[in-house]
């Protein structure tokens, strides 16, 4: 099946199944949109008459970024959900649904209450005083309704982007619990799960470059600390939740393990303590002692070093880029004043 035609659920917001519909690869059409919203703002400054501000201009650009970002984003993670789908099958129980719509369920009735949540907390950030560099109420702003306009809309496509990634994730953490079939001796076939979870941090690690950049306003600062403690917290779950579901399954199977040696060695711990059968059974005894302690050492969470250097590396960038920009915002103000 060819990626770029990878069926997606009816379901899924129109911006992302425009974005995959497209004759032309995500980031593009991402770029496209980015410039073409690029052009307006500054088209609607001149028709209006609205001063130039380069400082207000540089954060439009960041937030018009963020919303050709988000679709061409979900796409991305779709369609290689997609492929950790394709390559699970051989461990899938019969019957179970490779399709998108096994990971996926969110209809289109809670993403419309999900985007307009979206926009109401992006409504409330923007009515804040500390968003407005000279500190004047919002409506008084004369370019007040294109910043509306747009925080709105990134609001509502910011939101739907997390949502149908947590669905995603919830997806493939249901589909671990009940329709893998897991061998816990054996969890290389395991590894899309990982691989789903570490994509997820990519997308936290790309959105945090973008979100670093609000650090060259004055009001940056505030939100900095904040991010730099959540954001690690938010790469911990994203890794986690794709996982929880399977982690439960090989939990299950190495209990099961466990208790079948458990009762193998106590009957070869009475068979040892029969005259005549110490010889022979001793040998079995120190055996299932042996693979006891095999069994016991198991891991249940089908991680293995690469993914947690994987992992290490986006987190790092990510609160690099935040204190990166920390200290280009320090470096400004020290410059400036």
């Amino acid at each position: 099946m060819s990626e770029a035609k990878a069926p997606l659920p009816a379901s899924l917001p129109w911006s992302v199944r425009l974005f995959a519909s497209a004759p032309i690869p995500p980031p593009l059409s991402a770029a496209i949109v980015i410039a073409a919203l690029a052009g307006l703002s500054l088209f609607s400054a001149a028709a209006f008459g609205l001063p130039f501000e380069s400082s207000f201009y540089a954060f439009d650009l960041v937030q018009l970024s963020m919303i050709g970002f988000s679709p061409a984003a979900t796409v991305y993670a779709l369609r290689g959900a997609q492929r950790d789908l394709e390559d699970l099958s051989p461990v899938l129980r019969e019957g179970a649904d490779t399709g998108l719509d096994r990971v996926y369920f969110l209809t289109r009735l809670p993403l419309t209450l999900i985007g307009i949540l979206g926009v109401v907390i992006a409504l409330i950030l923007l009515f804040s005083p500390g968003s407005w560099q000279d500190g004047k109420p919002a409506l008084e702003h004369e370019i007040f309704p294109w910043v509306a306009l747009r925080s709105s809309v990134l609001g509502w496509l910011v939101a739907r982007t997390v949502a149908v990634e947590l669905a995603v994730a919830f997806g493939f953490s249901r589909l671990g619990r009940l329709d893998v079939k897991v061998d816990w001796l054996d969890q290389r076939p395991l590894a899309p799960f990982a691989r789903k979870g570490l994509r997820s941090v990519f997308l936290l690690l790309l959105f945090s470059f973008l979100f670093s950049l609000f650090l060259l306003e004055p009001w940056g600062k505030v939100v900095a600390i904040p991010m730099l403690v959540v954001f690690p917290a938010l790469c911990v779950f994203a890794l986690l939740l794709p996982v929880t579901g399977v982690h439960r399954s090989l939990a299950r199977a190495k209990a099961a393990a466990l208790e079948r040696v458990d009762a193998a060695l106590h009957a070869e711990a009475e068979a040892n303590l029969t005259p005549g059968g110490a010889a022979a059974a001793g040998a079995r005894l120190s055996n299932l002692v042996a693979w006891r302690g095999l069994v016991e050492a198991a891991n249940t969470w089908p991680f293995d070093f690469g993914v947690w250097l994987r992992f290490a590396l986006y987190v790092s960038l990510g609160l690099g880029s935040w204190l990166g920009g920390a200290l280009v915002e320090r470096l400004l103000g020290a410059a400036l004043d």
